[in-house]
């Protein structure tokens, strides 16, 4: 992790104006795994805008910036007790600083806020960082999915021991990260 002393890391809801650079960074952030999935596949993971936007409108895209500059991005989506997250992504030029960290952690406190139980996300074999990542978080694979023909692994965390415990989180974090 690269230090992050002195930059203001802010996590907001995104709104409609960041569509393009929130569909820019998925397709940069996925891009070198673009022959690991199939075409169709591909195309869901990196959304594009006019999805991006539904998601926006419906208050369920987050970015992170760091000094202002969309750094990543998070979807979360409530549905039936569980917080679904999707498209979470860092830009490759802001990798390894605890941005995903961060944009876990921030839907865990979302999840705990709307009282929901558990968090499921989906990934794939080749993005072993990411699975190494959310492992560390509390997640276990819990089977698997198919996405146009990629394989997806499906992992998921139940929030039920600490969901009434958990501090206040907040949405900046200047100077947080060493």
């Amino acid at each position: 992790m690269t230090n992050n002393r002195n930059c203001q890391i802010i996590i907001r809801l995104a709104d409609f104006s960041d569509a393009t650079e929130i569909a820019d960074l998925l397709e940069d952030s996925f891009s070198e795994y673009k022959n690991l999935y199939t075409k169709k596949a591909f195309k869901e993971t990196i959304l594009g805008v006019y999805k991006i936007k539904e998601r926006v409108y419906n208050k369920r895209t987050w970015i992170i910036s760091i000094d202002g500059v969309i750094s990543g991005t998070i979807s979360l989506i409530p549905a039936n007790g569980t917080l679904y997250i999707k498209s979470v992504a860092v830009a490759p030029e802001a990798r390894r600083r605890g941005l995903g960290i961060l944009m876990m952690k921030h839907a865990e406190h979302e999840a705990g806020r709307m009282r929901l139980r558990y968090l499921e996300l989906t990934t794939t074999h080749f993005l072993s960082a990411a699975i190494r990542l959310y492992q560390n978080l509390g997640f276990e694979q819990r089977g698997q999915k198919d996405l146009y023909g990629t394989p997806l692994i499906r992992m998921l965390k139940d929030l039920k021991p600490n969901i009434f415990s958990r501090n206040k989180a907040t949405t900046s974090y200047d100077n947080q990260l060493s």
